[in-house]
């Protein structure tokens, strides 16, 4: 029963409840995100998983400039998209211009990381692909169960993304 613990470390350190999410996201639908310097690309795989229909894979507009997608839980995914249209609307409110994509990343970052260590709450079993447009052009950011962001120019999630990066890398070369 140690592992159900929310707060339990295993003995590489690592917290067992986000290896579970990332073991979960990594047997949802395929999500695959590149950016170029024209542009930048979500390409989903809407079919039948392992899981059933506990997931969900499509593209969610937080505004004009910035895009998310996910796969993993269905809720989870949604409560994420909802704070991030939260957060994008009460900045526009407050400062009257557009939230920059790098902005929004740290609030969800933020967001997602915090239900790592509140009692009473799980990891959110889903991870997420952000795109977005700014002053410096395209840009492609993912986001982990675990909270942790980075910036990538080619990432992807869920079953067969290894398969289809390695494929994606070759033609790229």
């Amino acid at each position: 029963m140690k592992d159900r613990n929310l707060v339990s470390f295993d003995s590489r350190g690592h917290l067992t409840q986000i290896d579970y999410a990332k073991r979960y996201v990594s047997l949802s639908n395929t999500l695959l995100g590149m950016n170029t310097s024209n542009g930048s690309v979500i390409l989903l795989n809407n079919s039948s998983s392992k899981l059933g229909n506990f997931i969900d894979s499509n593209i969610y507009i937080i505004n004009k400039f910035i895009c998310i997608s996910g796969t993993g839980m269905f809720a989870d995914l949604k409560v994420i998209i909802k704070r991030a249209r939260k957060d994008a609307m009460t900045f526009y409110y407050n400062f009257g211009e557009k939230i920059s994509t790098h902005y929004l990343i740290k609030k969800l970052s933020f967001f997602i990381q915090e239900y790592t260590q509140q009692s009473g709450v799980r990891p959110f079993g889903t991870s997420i692909l952000i795109i977005g447009c700014d002053e410096n052009g395209p840009c492609l950011y993912r986001i982990n169960p675990g909270g942790t962001y980075s910036k990538n120019y080619l990432c992807g999630f869920g079953e067969n993304s290894i398969e289809c990066l390695q494929f994606l890398e070759k033609k790229m070369e």
